[in-house]
């Protein structure tokens, strides 16, 4: 006869295997999009993946990434994508019709963009900036937004930095190198490797200028809040106890970030020092920030700041 405690360890560790197994089956499927590539704050969602933090909120995280935020919300219309990461003014993609709405903010001001020139030029300051020609994406981007309200915040109107729309950074650094431009408006990240690898300088990074901005969104397809609500919000439980796993390991965020972005390690660990302690832990959408987004917007698209209200919501947010 078996002895009883043997017993009883056997029927134990069958019921353990069966609770394992059945928490993997359940486990929640989601597709999320990156609406940029190479982008650090947009990589913390692997980090959560490969650490494990959002299959402890019963999730299986799958990811995938875009060239701009157009693309990315016409993923999420074809319901290839059940959640999107994208900028503050991919709101006008919602006022044309995507099925989406906003359900938090990754990042308030701008840090994660800066203003790259070279390093043996002429311009040293923000004031040196006037009538300079600096490379942009699109007339569309947000960094063509950004650089005109940097202007306009000098006292220059929109127009006072002269923005060349360039198509990508890859273009830009070709044409500062040729001096066709005199710097150019992107991802922190590119200005830093820039910097690194040719005669370039991070001239400012645009969150200390312009205080008040939602520089990143978090975005959720209206069906999938409907019929899924609940994994919603498992995903942005998820979303932000990655953001407390970050902050207390920085050597394994490092890392992770390094093999998504390709980074050096010593970008890397600027970019974790600067732009981590900028990123909402709340998600909340604040007032003033939405204020000035409205005018950003309005500038590029029309869209009346009373329309904003229906393209967002926090009721998928973490209770206060």
């Amino acid at each position: 006869m078996q002895h009883p405690c043997r017993s009883l360890a056997i029927l134990i560790a069958a019921l353990n295997v069966a609770l394992l197994s059945s928490s993997v089956h359940a486990a929640e499927k989601l597709m999320v999009g990156k609406s940029g590539q190479n982008v650090f704050g947009f990589s913390l969602i692997d980090v959560g993946v490969r650490s494990g933090v959002f299959a402890k909120r019963g999730l299986d995280v799958t990811t995938a990434e875009f060239q701009g935020g157009a693309r990315m919300q016409q993923a999420l219309a074809a319901g290839s994508l059940d959640i999107g990461f994208g900028g503050g003014t991919d709101f006008v993609a919602i006022s044309k019709g995507s099925p989406v709405k906003a359900v938090g903010v990754l990042a308030g001001p701008p840090y994660d963009f800066s203003i790259t020139v070279k390093g043996s030029g002429p311009i040293r300051a923000v004031a040196d900036l006037k009538g300079r020609k600096i490379g942009v994406t699109t007339v569309a981007s947000l960094t063509y937004w950004l650089t005109g309200e940097l202007s306009r915040l000098q006292g220059w109107g929109s127009d006072g930095i002269n923005r060349v729309a360039t198509g990508s950074a890859t273009t830009s650094w070709a044409l500062l190198k040729t001096g066709e431009l005199e710097g150019f408006t992107g991802d922190l990240g590119n200005g830093l490797q820039y910097a690194q690898k040719s005669d370039g300088r991070v001239l400012v990074r645009l969150g200390e200028a312009i205080k008040d901005f939602l520089t990143f969104v978090i975005f959720a397809r209206n069906d999938v809040m409907a019929k899924r609500s609940q994994t919603v919000r498992s995903f942005m439980l998820g979303w932000y106890d990655t953001l407390a796993y970050v902050r207390a390991h920085k050597a394994e965020t490092i890392r992770i970030t390094r093999e998504i972005l390709g980074h050096d390690e010593d970008i890397a660990d600027k970019l974790y020092d600067q732009l981590v302690p900028n990123y909402s832990l709340d998600g909340r959408f604040p007032p003033a920030s939405m204020k000035v987004l409205a005018r950003a917007l309005n500038d590029q698209s029309g869209l009346q700041e009373s329309a904003i209200a229906a393209l967002y919501t926090e009721d998928f947010l973490p209770k206060r």
